[in-house]
């Protein structure tokens, strides 16, 4: 088996914060936003259109200062997502040994994941559109790094589509 070799990460360094911030928008905008500038496409391994928006970004690239307390506020720039934007498309592509997609379905939501348990990131996916029937196009989410067991856990109830 070979490792999967991901695209670099993105320098940061003597940035601020909000400096990286910026400067992870412009790689958003220019990466993803490829359609109006405020919205863009990827297309998945199996040929579904993925929408990114330009109101995913703070959503994707902020985290919580405190996960325990308050697990969905947005108050920090998520500078370990940042390093990591050019990963997204890669793992999108999901066309190297390493690289997962697996599709949650209902009854709890229809989700996808693609993520690489080698370097301990995923990308979550969310339907485009209405979400009572299998998708036919998703919509980007967010994309961050976690431990390999909380990979799979947050997975284990998805079906493999690639692996």
């Amino acid at each position: 088996m070979t490792a999967l070799v991901m695209p670099p990460l993105v320098d940061l360094t003597g940035m601020s914060d909000e400096e990286a911030f910026e400067h992870g928008w412009d790689l958003y905008q220019k990466n993803f936003l490829n359609q109006s500038g405020r919205r863009g496409e990827l297309i998945t391994h199996d040929g579904c259109p993925v929408i990114f928006w330009d109101n995913r970004y703070d959503h994707a690239f902020r985290t919580s200062s405190d996960r325990r307390r308050r697990p969905y506020d947005k108050d920090v720039v998520a500078r370990t997502r940042i390093l990591r934007i050019h990963w997204i498309a890669k793992l999108l592509a999901c066309d190297e040994e390493g690289i997962v997609c697996k599709e949650m379905s209902p009854p709890d939501r229809w989700q996808r994941a693609y993520y690489s348990l080698e370097h301990g990131h995923i990308i979550w996916l969310e339907p485009s559109g209405k979400s009572n029937v299998k998708p036919t196009a998703w919509r980007f989410s967010t994309s961050f790094n976690l431990p390999v067991a909380e990979i799979k856990r947050t997975t284990q109830r998805g079906i493999f589509l690639k692996k």
